[in-house]
């Protein structure tokens, strides 16, 4: 448990031990389970637990998590502990380098600092929270009678040590809740709660889903690891698929930040892809697409690149871009392809993805040339990079420019109109008027209709309630 532990805290613990006939087939080998409740930690123990000899690791089924796990690092309690003793009221921490000169300062207490921390003890905070929902219902006067009534039981002891970090939160738990702040979310702003008092520090509640903390981690070297034969297969099938829809850019995007340990592998492979000289280029520009955005959260989460280190793999990248825009024979088609490329140097420009003599470089592939301005919304679509979408979009408001005409067959067949000849005559068209109005139901008769029939059922129950009353006599 301490050896997987470390990279994070554990939600379960499973030693399948042989029982019964299996003892017999027992060959010195066992099998175990170990979940985590995050699956940035356990991708983390798995490669670093890949290429041992004394044991085999891989995935197993999905177990539901719990709300605290059974384990926790030492280095990850260290965060959520009280703070050491230091006699002072509600166990107030002076502040750094401040030792020796309490007495000499009268505002000491002010510059001190009360942190508070969430009771780990499940039982404790229960009892906590009981009495501070009835302390602020009832008022201070049920406060004074739990404490008159229960002075022997050790579960309310924190009502009386006032330097305990019970207590502490119990204090602080009956003033957020007095200030409108409910039981699972708080303010986290620093406040005094006496005048002239010290600052209080509000608890920060421990999420163990979010998993161990990068800078805890004591092996370091987890970064550079490569991508699993899994999970190479399903990015290769990711990039093959990727089409200029965002969702599946971002699905793809999304796969490769949370593989960060093998983030320089991934983006091998996305390299490689683009110096494809049989890739179509509407997914050059996806996969280009999809680069910018990895590349981009990596400056974010400041992820060291190997990318930084050869930064000639992006001038193949565009030695490969320029081949295949040399290849379009549209104007549409390059003006189209050059826009989108010199879009995605502009965002790196603006956010210093890239050193700016890089970036000079690969501005001067599609500079020189014009580009043409496009709307937003038709830079994200997925029409094919050719000139028929844009014929079709002319053709639909008009503007048909010098290239395009209308051949003159088109034009005279417009302005006569609708030849009858070529249609079959409708049985509709030879129906007598007269017949149609002899056969109309007018409002006269719906009414003559309706009378009738309100004679023929007054008629039918005058006779029923005849028979019934001759039956009766």
């Amino acid at each position: 448990m301490v050896e997987f532990g470390s990279f994070g805290p554990l939600a379960s613990v499973k030693i399948m031990w042989p029982r019964g006939e299996e003892i017999k087939s027992f060959r010195g080998s066992n099998c175990g389970f170990v979940a985590y409740m995050s699956r940035k930690d356990a991708e983390r123990a798995l490669l670093a637990n890949k290429n041992r000899d004394d044991m085999r690791v891989g995935w197993g089924k999905s177990v539901e998590i719990p709300t605290h796990p059974i384990y926790i690092p030492k280095d990850l309690l260290k965060l959520y502990l009280p703070p050491p003793q230091t006699g002072l009221p509600f166990n107030a921490q002076p502040p750094e380098n401040y030792q020796g000169r309490e007495t000499e300062d009268k505002h000491f207490l002010e510059k001190c600092a009360v942190k508070v921390t969430v009771p780990l003890n499940k039982k404790q905070l229960m009892v906590i929270h009981r009495m501070v929902e009835f302390v602020v219902r009832e008022g201070p006067m049920f406060e004074a009678f739990i404490m008159n009534q229960e002075i022997k039981n050790s579960d309310y002891s924190f009502l009386f040590d006032y330097q305990s970090p019970l207590h502490t939160y119990y204090r602080w738990k009956v003033f957020s809740v007095l200030n409108g702040d409910s039981q699972k979310q708080w303010r986290l702003e620093p406040f005094r709660m006496f005048k002239g008092g010290s600052i209080w520090l509000p608890p920060i509640a421990p999420d163990y889903t979010k998993g161990m903390p990068d800078e805890l981690i004591k092996n370091t070297n987890m970064q550079g690891l490569k991508l699993s034969e899994n999970q190479c297969s399903r990015l290769i099938g990711m990039i093959r698929e990727l089409t200029m829809n965002r969702t599946s850019i971002a699905e793809a995007m999304v796969f490769c930040i949370n593989h960060t340990n093998a983030i320089d592998d991934a983006l091998e492979i996305i390299l490689e892809s683009l110096t494809n000289s049989g890739t179509a280029p509407i997914m050059k520009i996806a996969r280009l697409y999809l680069l910018s955005d990895i590349v981009t959260n990596c400056r974010i989460k400041k992820i060291k690149l190997e990318l930084d280190n050869d930064l000639k793999q992006l001038i193949a990248v565009w030695d490969s871009l320029e081949e295949c825009y040399l290849k379009l024979t549209c104007i549409h088609d390059r003006d189209n392809f050059r826009y989108r490329i010199n879009r995605v140097i502009t965002y790196w420009t603006m956010y210093n993805v890239f050193p700016k003599e890089i970036l000079q470089k690969l501005e001067d592939y599609f500079g020189n040339a014009h580009t043409q301005a496009q709307d937003e919304e038709n830079s994200s679509s997925d029409e094919p990079l050719d000139g028929a979408s844009l014929l079709k979009r002319s053709m639909k408001i008009n503007d048909i420019g010098p290239e395009v005409q209308m051949p003159v067959q088109v034009k005279a067949k417009t302005k006569k109109g609708i030849d009858l000849q070529y249609f079959v005559p409708s049985k509709w068209d030879t129906v007598d008027p007269e017949e149609v109005e002899a056969q109309a139901m007018s409002s006269e008769k719906l009414y003559y209709m309706e009378t009738e029939n309100k004679l023929k059922e007054s008629k039918k129950k005058s006779k029923k309630k005849s028979k019934s009353k001759k039956s009766n006599s």
